[in-house]
């Protein structure tokens, strides 16, 4: 399945303080959300922009369809 890889990456280091006072950085590498995620929640805003709400399960299948269809568009 095309995620669309991560939508937020991110490093930060972790900073380690050893009992003898020294200090040690490691980085950590956070992806968040798959693109894919993240453009799914986008389209459930305008799924509801007018005010009209139905069934959660058939609400999802929706946002996600679009999402792919999003995703494919984004080859071309």
């Amino acid at each position: 399945m095309n995620t669309g890889g991560p939508a937020f990456p991110h490093v930060a280091d972790l900073v380690q303080h050893s009992p003898n006072g020294g200090i040690t950085t490691k980085p950590i590498t956070s992806n968040g959300m798959t693109l894919r995620d993240y453009f799914a929640a986008k389209a459930i805003i305008a799924y509801h922009a007018d005010g009209e709400f139905s069934d959660s399960e058939d609400v999802a299948r929706w946002c996600y369809r679009l999402a792919d269809a999003m995703l494919e568009a984004r080859k071309s």
